[in-house]
């Protein structure tokens, strides 16, 4: 028996509907569906045998499972019989897992590796077979419990609601096809099974996404599930009776909506499936309509006598996204194509060269057979070192090999490779040679260190490999010089080491300068704002208690606060000016240099300036004005700090198109040493070093010991 003879409405649901659902075809609410459907197409005289098996199919492709059991309790409860089963070879279990079986499928429950009861059932019940997750759906007829559908995973597995859906419907449908054998002959409660299963089947519609709406022979809405609810359109009982044309205007608002519609209707009696989509150009969205009967064409006549009754179903899928992905995809495809062509283009060039380049090499080939004098000129001026071991002995070399190590090739001749080979290296080597004479390696590619007859260590990538099959103690040495390509690498190495310590020593610096501002505003400023607050305080006291005799006491206090607001300003002017003075700014960098140099003496005395100043200000490039001031600032503070010196010697003047500054003192100097000496030489000169080469700059520090120190900078281009 069919699923349209108990009154189930028949449908075949290839996509979802709802605004809020994915468009994805292999969603879990759509399979399902589309698999409950194909219940309804089963031969009405199929075996019972055959529609339990359709569903353990089912099961299988929708839940995933491993292991299936179809049964039911023997009337004595002795037995569990089972009826159909996947991924388990056995007939019937006897009493003691028949009442396992009792324990666990009373009501509908599902488990993971949590839950160890169940789960130790699960593993009884299978005998030990590996069990993680699983769910079980009682048979039920009138509320009568009489079998069970077991589906169980070796997985840790979560049944979502349409999976659940799934499975009680298919225990629905089995205990229907079972319950001539099994339990119930008679035709009355046959008829409440198909009660029950129609409202189950109903239960399911209203829970799909899509829009689902059943007509009848004159387009009346008969059955529309609650998505209509949540589609914002209306109620299902508002719907019901009322022409499909009106929802179909709302849905789809177009001046040829009705044509249409009229126009598919018509086909529908012709066609087992007729389909639209809809495109709002508005809203963006996309609609696809699917209409198909309920019934076969020969039917048509019946369905007429009941015009009432459900004709044909219209399912409304939201595919905006579905359309949106099409589109993106036509467009990737699109550009895939052009790339194939492109790269087809590029082959066909590639080709072409290699085609070249194979003809050069056949002729190169047939003129190194025929001349071995040619072949002999080949090798010595090949850029690669060539050399061919006997016995580990050096029985030929190129001149190439002679000049990477380091001496003629008649000191080669006869001598151990290993002997020019670093120390290092000598054990690893002899054993990659020991390995490809035996055969148990083919070749060896790797870059070591060699030491030559003019003692200088050389990095060389070498390659050893079989010089012959016939001749095994015979190997074909190949070397290339890559000492330039090493020293590199360490001097990025280092460079990389210096910067990082660079980083370091300056957010240290950044730190000092913070802390100094704040040591300045709190023991400076901060002082002198709490002296004028305490001094406005005590006026206004002695005002309130009327202490003042004449104008002249008020005015004297008055005039004491006014002298140390004007402090407090000056100080912070002063701040200010030592963190970017506005003078630069404003009046350029010669003013700012004179005044630099006019403060710079008040505050130390016993230090001598000589200035000379031989540029104008607008022969100085803008950019450059800030890094002249703190290259002159940071010089000056390093005097003060370390040299103990008496007399700065300050110059900037122009030879061409350059731009020179220089400052020396008389102090006590300081030593630069070896490769770290821009690490060694401190944060403040590595600063004015930076600033300088960033502005385009050359900087350089020259150190007359014991006495003497001169900063040089030079900037090659500046305005004329």
């Amino acid at each position: 028996m069919s699923l349209e003879t108990v009154g189930v409405v028949s449908t075949d649901v290839s996509a979802n509907v709802s605004t809020n659902v994915s468009t994805n075809p292999n969603s879990s609410a759509l399979i399902c569906l589309q698999k409950i459907s194909e219940f309804s197409h089963l031969d009405d005289h199929a075996e019972n045998n055959t529609i339990i098996n359709k569903a353990i199919d089912f099961i299988r492709e929708i839940t995933l499972a491993d292991y299936i059991l179809v049964g039911s309790l023997s009337n004595s409860s002795d037995k569990f019989i089972i009826h159909a089963s996947y991924g388990l070879t056995c007939e019937n279990l006897d009493g003691c897992h028949a009442s396992v079986v009792l324990q666990f499928c009373k009501e509908k429950t599902s488990f993971n590796s949590n839950g160890v009861g169940l789960r130790q059932l699960s593993l009884s019940l299978l005998r030990g077979a590996p069990v993680k997750s699983g769910t079980n759906i009682p048979i039920k007829v009138d509320a009568k419990w009489c079998g069970c559908l077991l589906v169980f995973s070796t997985k840790e597995q979560v049944y979502s609601p349409s999976k659940l859906i799934f499975l009680e419907h298919a225990a629905h449908l089995i205990s229907h096809y079972l319950q001539q054998k099994l339990l119930f002959p008679f035709a009355e409660k046959t008829a409440r099974k198909v009660v029950e299963a129609k409202r189950e089947w109903e239960k399911t519609i209203d829970a799909l996404p899509q829009l689902i709406i059943v007509l009848d022979t004159h387009g009346t809405i008969v059955r529309v599930n609650q998505a209509i609810e949540r589609w914002g359109l209306g109620t299902v009982s508002s719907l019901n009776g009322k022409a499909v044309l009106n929802l179909l205007t709302a849905l789809a608002p177009n001046p040829d909506t009705a044509s249409l519609w009229n126009t598919m209707w018509q086909k529908l009696a012709l066609h087992p499936f007729v389909e639209w989509v809809f495109e709002n150009e508005i809203s963006g969205m996309s609609l696809r309509f699917s209409l198909r009967p309920l019934h076969n064409h020969a039917q048509f006549g019946a369905i007429e006598a009941q015009p009432h009754q459900g004709y044909a179903v219209l399912i409304v899928d939201n595919i905006t996204q579905l359309v949106h992905a099409k589109k993106q995809q036509l467009m990737y495809t699109d550009s895939l194509e052009q790339q194939l062509v492109d790269k087809v283009q590029q082959l066909e060039e590639l080709n072409g060269k290699l085609a070249k380049e194979l003809e050069q090499h056949k002729r190169a080939r047939a003129a190194l057979i025929a001349s071995e004098s040619r072949y002999t000129h080949l090798v010595e001026n090949t850029r690669v070192g060539i050399c061919v071991l006997d016995e580990g002995k050096i029985e030929f070399c190129n001149q190439r090999f002679a000049q990477i190590i380091g001496g003629g090739i008649k000191n080669f001749h006869g001598k151990q490779l290993l002997r020019f080979v670093d120390l290092e290296y000598r054990a690893f080597i002899f054993k990659e040679l020991n390995c490809i004479v035996t055969g148990q390696a083919d070749k060896y590619l790797g870059i070591i260190k060699a030491t030559g007859g003019d003692n200088k260590g050389r990095w060389i990538e070498i390659k050893l490999k079989h010089l012959s099959v016939e001749e095994p103690n015979k190997i074909l040495v190949n070397i290339f010089d890559v000492t330039a390509q090493k020293q590199i690498e360490i001097a990025l190495r280092e460079s990389e080491e210096h910067l990082h310590d660079l980083y370091g020593r300056l957010i240290n610096a950044q730190e000092n300068e913070r802390k100094r501002v704040a040591s300045e505003l709190h023991d400076g400023l901060g002082q002198m704002l709490s002296l004028i607050k305490y001094q406005v305080e005590n006026t206004i006291k002695h005002l309130e208690r009327g202490q003042y005799f004449n104008e002249s006491y008020i005015k004297m206090d008055l005039s004491t606060i006014v002298e140390e607001i004007r402090h407090a300003i000056e100080e912070t002017r002063c701040m200010a000016m030592d963190l970017r003075p506005t003078i630069l700014d404003d009046l350029g960098i010669v003013l700012t240099i004179n005044w630099f140099c006019r403060k710079f003496q008040q505050t130390f005395k016993n230090l001598r300036i000589q200035k000379k100043i031989l540029v104008e200000e607008n022969e100085i490039d803008t950019k450059l004005k800030l890094v002249i001031y703190r290259v002159i600032q940071e010089s000056f503070n390093n005097v003060v700090k370390h040299s103990n010196a008496t007399k700065i010697t300050l110059s900037l003047y122009k030879t061409g198109c350059s731009l020179n500054l220089k400052i020396e003192d008389d102090g006590q100097g300081f030593s630069i040493e070896g490769k770290d000496s821009k690490v060694r030489s401190g944060l403040g000169l590595n600063n004015m070093r930076e600033r300088v080469e960033q502005s385009g700059g050359a900087f350089h520090v020259d150190v007359n010991q014991p006495v003497g120190t001169r900063i040089s900078v030079v900037w090659p281009s500046v305005k004329k």
